[in-house]
């Protein structure tokens, strides 16, 4: 009857600990999923802020910094200017 005891006794501590050790298998895999959920997050975060970073590198923003108003009747001119001066250096006449 003893060894009964001591048999039921050895199942019942096998069967805790291995409860005990898949509760903790539980827990590290929700951990390393939250973990991976966050680093997804933040490479999206790093991918959206390069993206904004070559946006702004793409379009620069006029020095007047009136982007889309019209120009003024001088800065016309002195773009009319530095197109034909560029146009000067690409056809030279021969």
């Amino acid at each position: 009857m003893k060894s009964f005891f001591n048999a039921i006794s050895l199942a019942a501590v096998l069967l805790l600990s291995g409860l005990t050790a898949h509760a903790g298998d539980h827990n590290d895999r929700a951990e390393r999923r939250e973990a991976r959920a966050e680093q997804r997050q933040q490479e999206h975060a790093d991918r959206q802020e390069r993206k904004v970073g070559q946006r702004q590198v793409a379009e620069p923003q006029p020095e007047g910094g009136h982007r889309g108003a019209k120009m003024s009747p001088e800065e016309r001119r002195a773009l009319r200017r530095q197109i034909n001066e560029a146009g000067q250096d690409i056809y030279t006449r021969k």
